[in-house]
């Protein structure tokens, strides 16, 4: 058994975290932080929904996925050209802004 599972049973017993990090030869961060990550261990994982149809992500798709098949990505990449489409981003006029800020133009910017 590990000095920070002696720790956590001694926590479990009723011992405050700096007792027992005193009495098994750690730090109390040290103690602090195996209850918080067996915290983390101990709660339960939300399902992962696909964006687009609901759908659960399979346990096996990668961390950062956000679709559950190809037909749902290709949906998600054309409902997000249409969107950026519909939006045309405003052009920024930096000679207008050094005006502003009282410093000379810049006739390379347009």
């Amino acid at each position: 058994m590990s000095k920070s599972e002696q720790a956590l049973a001694l926590v479990d017993s009723g011992v405050p975290p700096s007792a027992a990090a005193k009495a098994t030869g750690i730090s109390r961060q040290a103690v602090e932080d195996a209850m918080k990550r067996r915290a983390a261990k101990l709660q339960p994982k939300p399902e992962r929904r696909c964006s687009e149809c609901g759908a659960a992500l399979p346990a096996s798709a990668r961390a950062g996925a956000m679709t559950c098949s190809v037909k749902c990505r290709v949906a998600r990449s054309r409902r997000l050209s249409v969107k950026s489409e519909a939006e045309p981003e405003e052009e920024i006029d930096l000679n207008q802004f050094a005006r502003v800020i009282g410093t000379p133009g810049l006739p390379f910017i347009r």
